[in-house]
């Protein structure tokens, strides 16, 4: 029961630092990206490393909740060790298509509401919030890539979100992001070992499941 309380404060604790970031992002964007950048100062190697958990963040969450990734990409370490500007990752998947009409919208300058099932939201919400989630499990915060939360932003007020709906929303998928990212952290550190090896994607899903069915009780 101790056991079980003490986890419950941890994931509290981590939701609310998730949230608190997010809110900083939507309160001042610029600022807060600046400041970090300036603040936290990492090697090369702790650059990919990042990289790395956090797009096997992303990657995991949509598996897990049945979104297909398709193809994704991780810098090589020379490529950071080179200072190469906007070296990220990033990994795509079947069934966020709507964000291309997000996108040509956007540049059209055009105001139409979009329309997509809640499955298909609450997926993409928790599969977005994938990276930061796991950046904060591992290092207690993000370290500057707000771009996801800036793009689920854009999709909630595409979809006509209120503030309020925004926040109630955002706050539950970071809440069960949280949760699918604590019950599989064996198979995240084991996917992430694999995509830095740039495997295939079914290379990676079998270490995901590997890892699961390894440690399931």
């Amino acid at each position: 029961m101790a056991a079980y309380l003490l986890l419950a404060l941890l994931n509290w604790s981590l939701i609310d630092s998730v949230s608190r970031s997010i809110e900083s992002v939507y309160v001042q964007e610029d600022s807060v990206r600046t400041s970090k950048e300036m603040e936290i100062k990492t090697s090369p190697e702790e650059d990919w490393f990042s990289v790395v958990q956090h797009e096997s963040g992303h990657f995991l969450v949509g598996y897990l909740l049945g979104v297909l990734p398709r193809h994704y990409e991780i810098p090589t370490l020379e490529a950071v060790r080179q200072n190469v500007s906007n070296v990220t990752g990033r990994v795509e998947f079947v069934g966020f298509e709507f964000l291309k009409q997000l996108m040509k919208d956007d540049v059209d300058g055009q105001m139409n509401q979009g329309n997509i099932s809640s499955k298909t939201l609450n997926n993409f919400s928790c599969v977005i919030l994938g990276g930061m989630v796991t950046e904060h499990i591992l290092f207690g915060y993000s370290e500057g890539l707000y771009s996801d939360i800036v793009k689920l932003n854009d999709v909630l007020r595409w979809l006509g979100f209120t503030e309020s709906e925004k926040e109630a929303h955002i706050k539950w998928a970071v809440s069960n992001t949280v949760s699918l990212l604590h019950s599989h952290k064996e198979a995240r550190v084991s996917l992430a070992e694999t995509m830095a090896k740039a495997k295939p994607i079914s290379t990676c899903i079998e270490a995901i499941e590997s890892a699961i069915s390894t440690h399931q009780i």
